[in-house]
């Protein structure tokens, strides 16, 4: 259903795929199945569906996150987590309400999910996070008052980029000096469980996903990466909501996500 969304979006499509994706769910045994709805179910609300459908399956996807799956009988399937983290964070790119509404529930979960034992579900959690982080800054209005922007200044909450001026309206997290700490010590790659591989993933993906707690929308804080659409197209994920937004597409498509990648113009539009 997916696939066909993202080739001919239609809102009637979804609207009748959405209980009997739901049932699926929870009468599947497979965790594997279980994963694949979940993206399928957030891919096809980030093309079609409306604020409420978006707000309710976002809330829906911390619930399993919050349970570890069990809420979906995939009680530690990192597999399952890591899809509904993917799946949250797509639709948190195209949520248009006020961030801070979503931010304090979503927060402390994604913290709780560090502690995994599962890099990919740790990775999805600190990317989630780093986009709250995003999320809090608002581009300073031309006709602001400039004693506000000196008060926030003040406060350490301006952040300058690319000739604009950023302001952080509220605090994400209150205490940040703890996440600051447990990020830091993610960055070290050091637990004693991990693979190489795994090892090497943690510590490349912790330090980019630290900074961009520190300072989301300037240097190093941001993603720096580049997806080669055609031999010479290359689109630049250099926000936190575009890097986000690529990953939770590419969880589902897998294999097709180079084919659209190439041949889809509308998707890689889409992609930011």
């Amino acid at each position: 259903m997916a696939l066909t969304i993202i080739t001919d979006p239609t809102e009637k499509l979804f609207d009748k795929s959405y209980r009997p994706l739901k049932a699926i769910l929870n009468d599947h045994e497979s965790t594997t199945v279980k994963s694949i709805v979940i993206s399928t179910l957030s891919i096809a609300c980030f093309y079609v569906g409306s604020q409420t459908e978006t707000t309710a399956l976002m809330s829906y996807f911390l619930d399993i996150i919050s349970s570890d799956g069990a809420l979906l009988n995939a009680q530690d399937s990192a597999e399952v987590v890591t899809s509904a983290l993917h799946a949250w964070g797509l639709l948190a790119t195209v949520y248009t309400g006020p961030p801070q509404e979503i931010n304090e529930e979503a927060m402390d979960i994604f913290i709780e999910q560090l502690e995994s034992g599962s890099v990919d579900v740790q990775t999805a959690a600190g990317e989630n996070i780093a986009l709250l982080y995003e999320m809090s800054y608002s581009e300073v209005e031309d006709d602001i008052d400039e004693e506000q922007v000196e008060f926030w200044k003040k406060k350490g909450k301006v952040l300058k980029y690319d000739e604009s001026t950023y302001i952080q309206k509220y605090q994400p997290y209150g205490r940040e000096n703890d996440l600051l700490n447990t990020l830091s010590g993610l960055t070290s790659g050091s637990k004693r469980y991990l693979n190489k591989k795994d090892k090497k993933t943690q510590h490349s993906a912790f330090q980019t996903i630290l900074k961009g707690v520190e300072h989301p929308l300037v240097g190093d804080g941001r993603p720096h990466q580049k997806l080669t659409v055609r031999k010479d197209v290359a689109l630049a994920v250099d926000e936190w909501w575009k890097l986000v937004r690529v990953h939770g597409v590419k969880s589902m498509l897998r294999g097709g996500w180079q084919t659209h990648l190439q041949l889809n113009d509308s998707f890689v539009r889409k992609l930011g």
